[in-house]
């Protein structure tokens, strides 16, 4: 019935992992916060997924045309249109499924898919987008068995398995979720979404370097994408594999240069190698483009520290620790600073909040004697 493969837009989720280092570990946390949660990334267009000879009627045409120029509401209402003039029309009911979907009207795009089906339509594309309404309903279980008939009618389409995968992780299954997605990876190893879920798989289970490798060949399939790069970056970070990551994340900071995450990153492995001039360049881009970025302010203070910048490294620890007040590391270098500009008073009161509250610098060294 469709003569067009379905073009699945998904809007980057990146398989990303917590680091071990501090600094990195809200940065990731942030960027994971800001992506859409699985099931909303799937979103087929009309004009993509539902381009058919056959389906002579007018209302198609003018449909896809009000899809084509983003005239969401419009291309809906004539797909609605379109079920009740023809309402024993399979295709008429998947049309008016498709535009409800790109409407994002997920409980009308089920009851219009099971429609057609129940009207004796059975290929992959009405499956798939009963599946993937069901997902977005959060029906993870009854999207299960859609997106099984999805894969069986459609057996070179890898979207099917990707999504599989996702119910299967929501379902807490995450044994059947990675086998899923290395079948995607096998169906069609060039699709770049593939490798991005089977990365999350891979993470769920806790298989860090199978995790990276995945990412490492979504990325090599998006090498335009700064996200892509910094999930890179981020996951040989996490391998503490600190220099190998310097690069993807210096090519994802030129090609996304106002990116926080992005710049504090770079800016911590150009200073966990030694490189702090470089890093501080980065650092304080990161924290100019987030000021309340406190485990930025935290590594910016600790590469002045470093440079023998006292004065700069105190005003930065000050900030962090505004930020972060419970984080009793960066008190404990806040209190070295203030100590070594003269600030005694300063110094023992940064030094017990350092401690826990109990403690003084000079106990401290008569411990250490």
């Amino acid at each position: 019935m469709f003569s067009k493969h379905p073009l699945v837009v998904f809007l980057l989720a990146l398989a990303v992992l917590i680091c071990p280092a501090r600094a990195a570990e809200e940065s990731i946390d942030s960027l994971l916060s800001k992506l859409p949660p699985p099931q909303k990334m799937v979103r087929p267009r009309v004009q993509q997924a539902m381009q058919d000879s056959a389906a002579k009627d007018p209302l198609v045409d003018r449909a896809l045309a009000a899809g084509n120029r983003g005239d969401i509401q419009t291309a809906l209402r004539l797909g609605r249109e379109l079920a009740q003039k023809s309402p024993n029309s399979p295709f008429a009911h998947s049309f008016h499924a498709a535009c409800a979907m790109d409407a994002e009207q997920w409980d009308e795009a089920r009851v219009a898919a099971q429609k057609s089906l129940s009207l004796g339509e059975n290929h992959g594309i009405t499956h798939l987008m009963l599946g993937v309404s069901e997902m977005n309903l959060h029906h993870y279980a009854a999207a299960l068995p859609a997106l099984e008939k999805t894969n069986q009618l459609q057996p070179t389409w890898g979207v099917g398995w990707v999504l599989a995968s996702l119910c299967e992780d929501h379902l807490g299954n995450r044994g059947q979720s990675l086998a899923f997605a290395k079948r995607a990876t096998s169906i069609e190893p060039d699709w770049v979404y593939t490798w991005i879920q089977l990365a999350r798989a891979e993470k769920a289970v806790g298989h860090t370097n199978e995790t990276l490798n995945a990412i490492v060949r979504a990325a090599a399939l998006s090498p335009n994408s700064a996200d892509m790069l910094a999930a890179v970056g981020f996951s040989y970070i996490n391998l503490n594999r600190i220099q190998q990551a310097i690069s993807p994340l210096d090519r994802a900071a030129r090609m996304q240069p106002d990116d926080y995450l992005i710049q504090g990153q770079l800016g911590y492995c150009l200073e966990t190698v030694g490189q702090f001039g470089p890093a501080i360049s980065h650092l304080r881009e990161a924290v100019r483009l987030n000021p309340n970025y406190g485990p930025g302010w935290e590594q910016l203070g600790f590469a002045y520290q470093r440079q023998g910048k006292h004065f700069d490294a105190i005003k930065a620890y000050e900030r962090s620790t505004q930020l972060e007040p419970n984080s009793r590391k960066t008190w404990r270098q806040l209190a070295q600073e203030y100590r070594a500009v003269g600030r005694a008073a300063d110094a023992e009161r940064a030094y017990a909040r350092g401690s826990g509250g109990g403690g003084t610098i000079a106990s401290a060294g008569k411990k250490k004697g």
